[in-house]
């Protein structure tokens, strides 16, 4: 699992890179690639349903390697 991401609007720019921490104390990287003006939906579909909780509140475990947070997951009215 990472630390949260906040990107604001001046750094989400075209060739701006990113670093962020995992609790394991290494990094990784990512980096803005998109052309200016145009939005990116970010669409990660599982199944079956996540149901296994994750390392901390409020997170699942999609793999081995990563535990994800989510809210209004279709189909979970607790959401």
């Amino acid at each position: 699992m990472v630390d949260d991401v906040t990107v604001n609007q001046t750094d989400n720019v075209t060739g701006r890179e990113f670093t962020s921490a995992t609790l394991s104390s290494t990094n990784w990287q990512y980096a803005c690639s998109c052309s200016a003006g145009k939005a990116v939906k970010l669409v990660y579909m599982v199944s079956p349903v996540l149901t296994t909780t994750g390392h901390q509140t409020g997170y699942y475990k999609l793999n081995d390697s990563l535990d994800i947070k989510t809210m209004n997951r279709p189909g979970n009215p607790g959401d």
